[in-house]
């Protein structure tokens, strides 16, 4: 520092100091005063001790003119930056394919300056480079000292900076999975509706290819030589129901639906790189097939596949889907905790499900309930039909209740003038939880009484070895137990019924269980439902009045042609949410929620400040 240039430190806070010193030049030019405060700033560097590079001139707090110069108070501020040292890291490389080689790259984070303050140059990380033994030749020393001189400029710390590679090996073709299924099986009516894969015995299944090795070696940072690599494999693990052979192809053991899992999985391989695997999961779960004329009641676990109509009175329950190539008759009682597909008409009968529920026809007088999206291709008329997201051709006469949405092409019918004879349409997440916890606990109580008299059939010691013993012992058992009690020889027939009601016992038991947990999930959801939550798009016309409600409002759409819009708003009037019908100009492609201010509030309303919006929900014809 110049002897005609001194400083005085006249207050100092954390990383501020206020900085008063005498300049000579009585006139108070810019280029003077920027060359002093260089000076200045110099010599405050080494009185608080911090680094140059960190110190910044903020302002002039004060000036007062004397005989032979100016007296001169400055603000000075510390930088506030990233510290650390510079420490070199040794990293692996991922491949495209998803093997980790280690030792292929040599690393530093560049600082400014490190957890001491001391400005980091290119001697320090040379020092932290002589640490290690890899191929420093390949350090290009100029551009690090370029890098270095950057973040110094920058103000901005340059971390990963790559000092040194190794060279990549080659890696040769990836294994490839092919999956084999007929298109006659691909095209049939239950994979298009279910969205399954019908397979049989002895169909094959899949077969994979083996990888190859690539040819060129390569090196890490250390010149240890890295062999030519295998592409990456498949993992194929077999479940029930398939049977793998000596050429990894996969082939069916049963009838049934098959069912694939993939995901991509560490591994080790033997040459000890960590690689990614594709792990692929393949599975047959059985179908039964049954004629629908001969089943009176059925209680499994499998898949089951009803061919030809389904007689009037039948009952159906099972943990897998179901298909229905036919109708369902008259008294039908039909519970499925997946899917559930019919392709011919539904007649007064019951129609449950956990999945979705898809019925390629008409139905007349009867309940349809899922827990997933309903569809139905026909016509729906005198019935309850209950699901998340509801698809329906033609209504007439019916309750409609959905969680989302509703759509129907079609609301026709006879003007009776009867109120109760109306298409209700209600929407909204509380009325479809509400009836779904009802619709559970009620299964759970018929279940327990089901499973009660099953239980009380065989016995206390019979029925604890169900699920633990083959039905077929407990059959024999069962048979012994009774002919010491006097019982007559039973007929094939007999024996057969006794079998299926015991394999109903572990599906009834499942289904307990896993309804008593869905109710502790729904009830949890029903705390944080949005009431007000839903849309209905009717696309062509409505020929008879019906009625709609969502969210407590109610409002009647009389005979009418579309397009229109029914929109839940608020009202100044009645300062409360109302229904509101208008004509719309055009048909937006799908329907859509939206939310708008409500208008401001009057005296009587609510205090200023408090968070006052309304949902619109849009019912749309089209």
């Amino acid at each position: 520092m110049p002897s005609d240039l001194e400083i005085k430190i006249l207050s100092a806070f954390p990383d501020r100091w206020i900085v008063e010193s005498h300049l000579p030049s009585k006139e108070f030019r810019g280029d003077l005063l920027i060359s002093n405060i260089r000076k200045i700033k110099k010599a405050v560097s080494s009185e608080v001790k911090v680094p140059l590079s960190l110190l910044s001139y903020s302002d002039i707090v004060s000036k007062k003119r004397t005989e032979d110069g100016l007296v001169v108070a400055f603000t000075f501020v510390r930088i506030k930056v990233e510290q650390g040292p510079p420490e070199v890291r040794i990293e692996p490389v991922i491949t495209t394919s998803g093997i980790t080689l280690k030792n292929m790259k040599a690393v530093v984070d560049l600082f400014i300056t490190d957890q001491f303050d001391n400005e980091v140059d290119i001697n320090m990380v040379r020092l932290a480079i002589e640490k290690f033994k890899f191929r420093i030749e390949n350090v290009d020393y100029d551009a690090l000292e370029n890098a270095i001189k950057q973040v110094q400029l920058d103000h901005q710390p340059m971390k990963g900076y790559i000092l040194s590679q190794g060279t990549m090996p080659d890696i040769g073709e990836s294994a490839e999975i092919e999956f084999s299924f007929s298109q006659e099986q691909v095209d049939s009516q239950m994979n298009k509706l279910m969205g399954a894969t019908k397979v049989f015995k002895d169909d094959l299944l899949c077969s994979i290819s083996s990888p190859t090795k690539g040819e060129f070696p390569g090196k890490d940072i250390f010149n240890k030589v890295i062999p030519p690599l295998l592409g990456t494999s498949v993992e194929l693990k077999t479940g029930k129901g398939v049977v793998q052979s000596l050429d990894q192809s996969c082939i069916s053991e049963c009838d049934g639906i098959v069912k694939v899992k993939k995901e991509w999985v560490q591994r080790n391989d033997v040459m000890g790189f960590e690689r990614k695997v594709f792990h692929v999961e393949i599975d047959v779960e059985p179908i039964r097939i049954v004629k629908g004329s001969e089943i009176d009641s059925l209680t499994t676990t499998d898949h089951v596949e009803i061919q030809g109509p389904l007689k009037a009175g039948a009952k159906i329950m099972t943990s897998g889907s179901i298909f229905v190539d036919g109708a369902v008759n008259d008294g039908a009682n039909i519970r499925s905790m997946k899917e559930l597909v019919v392709t011919g008409e539904v007649f007064n009968s019951d129609l449950n499900a956990d999945g979705s529920i898809t019925v390629d026809n008409n139905v007349a007088g009867s309940t349809v309930r899922s827990n997933e999206d309903i569809d139905i291709k026909g016509l729906a008329a005198n019935s309850t039909v209950s699901g998340r997201d509801i698809k329906i051709d033609e209504v007439l006469n019916s309750t409609i209740e959905a969680e989302e949405g509703v759509t129907i092409n079609r609301v026709s019918g006879l003007e009776t003038g009867d109120p109760s004879k109306r298409t209700r349409i209600r929407v909204g997440v509380a009325d479809f939880m509400q009836n779904k916890i009802d619709s559970d606990k009620e299964l759970i109580e018929s279940s327990r009484e089901s499973l009660k008299r099953l239980t009380g059939l065989l016995g206390e010691k019979l029925a604890a070895d169900i699920g633990v013993k083959p039905v077929q012992t407990i059959l024999i058992k069962f048979v012994s137990q009774e002919k010491k009690k006097g019982h007559p020889p039973y007929s094939q027939e007999q024996l057969q019924s006794i079998r299926t009601l015991i394999e109903s016992i572990e599906p009834l038991m499942m289904l307990i269980q896993e309804k008593n947990e869905s109710l502790d999930v729904q009830r949890e959801k029903m705390k944080n439902i949005d009431k007000s939550k839903g849309v209905v798009l009717i696309k062509e016309k409505v020929t008879v009045p019906i009625d709609i409600e969502i969210g407590g409002e109610k409002t009647t759409i009389e005979d009418r042609a579309g397009p229109m819009n029914i929109k839940l708003k608020f009202s100044e009037e009645k300062d409360a949410m109302v229904a509101d019908v208008s004509d719309a100009e055009d048909t937006p492609v799908a329907p859509s929620i939206q939310t708008e201010q409500k208008p401001e509030p009057m005296e009587s309303a609510a205090p200023p400040g408090e968070d006052d919006k309304s949902t619109t929900m849009d019912f749309i014809f089209e």
